[in-house]
């Protein structure tokens, strides 16, 4: 099986993409395991969250909650982007690691502050301050012993149009307006039954929708993200990445067949990742 180059938007699709995709993730990765070194950590750890995501992503789109699949598909595009500049920027890979595992105590220490600032210091959280001091006494031991330093990662659209993506950082757009609530995020559900200047509005506001054009695009563009992800875990851990890569660009190529199919035009090219 593969990530299919045909097709229409349907449920169907949209299930066989994920379904792919993950399956692609697992024979890229392995059932045996892999040695870690504590450096490596991070995009052991990012691609677990790939998967996790992903399969929330199938079940909310099951739930005909497409549009809140985006919210996930959010997130998930974020992991792919890290990932590919840690592939793909050997020479800083190391730093961009310990960037990730740094922001850990970071942003533990900067909570526990805005708890204090607000007198809602429990007591259960006293023994934080000392756990977050051996985390990063543990971090900066690495750092001297691998001699580097952090490294900070690229801003989402720079870094979408450097590794190929840059034709999905507008599904990323659309699911920052889905996440924060804006107005893009009620339209997908609500039906303006009859429509006024001025005066009430007759509306009605649905918990759910049916809209496999919605479903098809966001789990393909949810493939596309594990796909690349799945890639760079390859890459990281000496592992084969051509399978994942291969499937990376098919998702690609359906996405342009989706397109012209519906009427809309041939997709905006993705200029192709660093070789």
């Amino acid at each position: 099986m593969a990530i299919p180059l045909t097709g229409t938007f349907s449920y169907s699709l949209a299930f066989t993409l994920i379904d792919e995709s993950l399956l692609v993730a697992g024979r890229v990765t392995g059932a045996e395991g892999v040695a870690i070194p504590l450096i490596h950590a991070p995009i052991f750890e990012a691609l677990s969250r790939s998967i996790r995501l992903i399969r929330g992503v199938r079940n909310l789109i099951e739930s005909r909650l497409p549009g809140e699949a985006f919210i996930l598909g959010r997130s998930l595009f974020e992991e792919s982007l890290r990932m590919a500049e840690i592939r793909y920027e050997v020479a800083s890979r190391q730093g961009l690691l310990l960037e990730l595992m740094w922001q850990g105590p970071a942003e533990m220490e900067g909570l526990l502050k805005e708890m204090e600032a607000s007198g809602q210091y429990a007591n259960t959280w006293l023994g934080a301050p000392a756990q977050i001091a051996e985390q990063r006494r543990v971090l900066e031991q690495l750092a001297k012993q691998l001699g580097i330093k952090r490294v900070s990662f690229q801003g989402e659209k720079d870094a979408a149009y450097k590794y190929g993506r840059m034709h999905d950082y507008w599904s990323y757009r659309f699911a920052h307006s889905m996440t924060h609530g804006s107005i893009i995020s009620h339209a997908p559900y609500r039906t303006v039954v009859e429509s006024r200047d001025f005066g009430p509005q007759h509306l009605l506001a649905s918990t759910e929708i049916d809209s496999p054009e919605l479903a098809s695009s966001c789990a393909n563009w949810c493939a596309r993200s594990l796909l690349q992800g799945t890639g760079a875990f390859a890459v990281v851990f000496g592992k084969d990445s051509r399978e994942a890569d291969q499937e990376f660009e098919r998702s690609n190529e359906l996405e342009s067949h989706l397109f012209e199919r519906a009427g809309y035009g041939p997709a905006s090219r993705q200029p192709g990742p660093p070789r």
